[in-house]
């Protein structure tokens, strides 16, 4: 693993002594004007723990960096305090911080065995009342529908990938626009979604004007199609150029979710009543920014590894937990 040390002081330095010659880490230092390179370097490193050094600021420049850590590094950053500039050391840990290094930790010298208890850390999530409503990912086990459609019968429930995808702006499109021109451009964008995510076998399944749902098999593994959404939400602008010139810019937003369903095909799915289904509109169409890229819980633990850092946790939506794509990349 490797620990990112942010500080100017050769002190500090020197408390790391004891991780420095450790096989099982890798210190990597940088002076705290590099914070924001050093950030963005450990967000491509899976598992890496950043510890920034306080000293020096002052107050409204340190609750700025926090605030910063706790969006980009929720409980895999530690604060280093050699100065005495914190004033409310519980507020760090209120705030997602895994760890505080004061003077006379400091002092003592960093073991090995006290850090990997910190980046060992992970909160228990609080019980949830007993009237609160469960998400249905959490009340039935996950059905796997196979790593193609050939066993995937019609009436029965499988758990699929499912991905929202949903055009901005629309209420803008439809009053300036023909319905030639609207049905031209849904057909372009849900075909494009459909290339996009091929190599997952993924179909257009529900269409709502300017919204739908696109289902992919889900054979119980890795969650490697949230690449082709990345690319889709990244590189907007050659998209554009490439498969909208006719149509002027466009924005879009995309929700990943793995959720169970009574399977139809598509044009038979009116009669449908999924929980997984109704949620996956309401976080698209509520929570999802213009132009962004929302992942639930159930499929953040199957992303590859070095996608998991560009990924922020943003909090419960309907009881399901929600992460987005960090706005810097």
């Amino acid at each position: 693993m490797t620990v990112y040390v942010v500080t100017n002081s050769r002190t500090v330095r020197a408390s790391f002594a004891a991780i420095d010659r450790s096989r099982t880490y890798t210190v990597e230092y940088a002076a705290v004007k590099d914070l924001g390179e050093t950030l963005r370097r450990a967000a491509t490193v899976p598992e890496s723990f950043v510890y920034m050094d306080a000293g020096g600021m002052d107050q409204p420049t340190l609750r700025r960096r926090l605030r910063r850590l706790e969006n980009e590094r929720p409980y895999r950053f530690g604060v280093i305090d050699h100065q005495g500039r914190v004033c409310d050391v519980a507020e760090l840990f209120h705030s997602t911080a895994a760890d505080y290094l004061g003077k006379s930790m400091l002092a003592a010298g960093i073991t090995t065995a006290r850090l990997r208890r910190v980046v060992e850390y992970e909160p228990a999530l609080p019980a949830r009342p007993a009237d609160a409503h469960v998400p249905e990912h959490e009340r039935h086990r996950f059905t796997p529908s196979g790593s193609d459609w050939t066993e995937v019968e019609d009436g029965k429930v499988y758990t699929f990938l499912m991905v929202y995808a949903g055009l901005d702006q629309a209420g803008d499109l439809r009053r300036k626009s023909s319905e030639g021109f609207l049905a031209a451009l849904r057909r372009s964008f849900s075909g494009m979604l459909e290339r996009a995510f091929a190599e997952y076998a993924a179909r257009v399944w529900m269409w709502k004007e300017d919204e739908g749902l696109l289902l992919m098999p889900f054979d119980g593994r890795g969650m490697d199609a949230v690449i082709p959404a990345l690319r889709l939400v990244l590189n907007r602008t050659v998209i554009n150029a490439e498969e909208f010139s006719q149509f002027g810019e466009l924005s879009w937003r995309l929700a990943l979710h793995l959720g169970n369903t009574t399977y139809r095909s598509s044009g038979r799915t009116g009669a449908i009543v999924s929980e997984s289904v109704n949620f996956l509109f309401h976080l698209g169409s509520r929570f999802v920014e213009p132009g962004g890229l929302a992942v639930t819980g159930p499929c953040h633990a199957l992303v590859p590894e070095g996608i998991r850092p560009l990924l922020n946790h943003c909090g419960l939506f309907e009881s399901v937990q929600v992460y987005t794509l960090r706005e810097r990349m």
